[in-house]
């Protein structure tokens, strides 16, 4: 978007030659990779923060203190900030609802299934986007969108697949915590539509300060709303704070250079968004195999291992599919 502060002029001095159009797909590609870690880390900080949530309380408020800082410095710097006008207005606020939609129900799937199974579903929302302009504009596809698609489909439920579970309640979706990813990869991929029509029109700082603020409006009306049934009180201290302030600045760098990245193309963007799933099955096998199971729960038998792996395959062949021929 414009006026980013990607300092291309420190490129330039240190006479490095930048394509933008280059430049976007590596830090799309950056991105997901964090985004990857993140879903982990979320899964463990919803552990130890006590519930979803307060969870989303703490790190809401967190990254906006951080966005706060951010902004003050960049309008010392510039002496400006973008003020949105009312159809920017109206595409932020639409956009944040549904982002916000999406966080719940992944801080959800999370607290109640696999890390794995969130991250490849959410790599492969792009095949959401085809049902959806196909209800809300009428468009039709080419045959082959609809193949990749189901395949794309097979995939991603084959990954919540575990040894104990039988065929019936993997295709009745009855896999802990996998409808709530699904609600998740339907809402952002409408957020991503609508982000994609702001067309580089607001800076990617001064929209996810603005979404910031509806995200915080939104958590402390929830919080209030059902602060009464929560079994675990959000309890303060030094320690938690700082976990929490480093997974915020992990998280604003992923979404400041996804949605840059977005700005640029959507559908390539989501392209290489396809990466997030296999980063994420990789990492959480890794850490649940040879660290440490005991939060992320994971499957780590050969059998479900090697089901899983061929899941994310299919579901990152499907949908890239979708990508090339739509």
């Amino acid at each position: 978007m414009q006026n980013c502060i990607i300092p291309i002029s420190l490129f330039k001095k240190l006479r490095i030659n930048i394509d933008m159009t280059e430049l976007f797909l590596y830090l799309a590609l950056l991105s997901v990779f964090i985004f990857a870690l993140i879903s982990i880390t979320i899964k463990y900080l919803i552990e130890i923060t006590g519930g979803y949530i307060q969870f989303l309380l703490l790190g809401t408020i967190t990254t906006f203190v951080f966005l706060c800082i951010i902004i003050f410095g960049k309008y010392i710097l510039y002496k400006t900030i973008h003020i949105p006008n009312t159809y920017q207005v109206y595409l932020i606020l639409t956009s944040s609802i549904l982002t916000f939609i999406g966080y719940i129900s992944l801080t959800i799937g999370l607290e109640r299934g696999n890390a794995s199974v969130g991250g490849v579903l959410l790599s492969s929302r792009v095949l959401f986007s085809i049902p959806l302009a196909i209800i809300i504009i009428g468009e039709i596809y080419n045959f082959m969108v609809y193949i990749s698609i189901l395949i794309a489909i097979i995939g991603s439920i084959s990954v919540s697949w575990k040894k104990s579970m039988r065929l019936i309640d993997l295709i009745l979706l009855r896999s802990k915590g996998i409808r709530w990813f699904i609600l998740t990869s339907i809402s952002w991929s409408v957020s991503n539509m609508i982000i994609r029509q702001l067309e580089q029109s607001v800076p990617v700082l001064e929209f996810l300060f603005y979404r910031q603020i509806v995200f915080v409006i939104l958590i402390i009306i929830t919080f209030l709303s059902i602060k009464n049934k929560l079994h675990t009180k959000l309890t303060l201290n030094k320690n938690l704070l700082l976990k929490y302030s480093i997974y915020s600045a992990f998280l604003l760098f992923a979404q400041f250079l996804y949605i840059y990245a977005l700005g640029f193309s959507l559908t390539i963007t989501e392209s290489i968004g396809i990466m997030e799933g296999a980063f994420t099955l990789l990492f959480s096998i890794l850490i649940a195999k040879y660290y440490n199971n005991q939060i992320l729960n994971e499957p780590i038998d050969r059998e479900s291992i090697l089901i899983r792996i061929v899941g994310m395959i299919f579901a990152s062949i499907g949908t890239l599919g979708v990508v090339i021929y739509s």
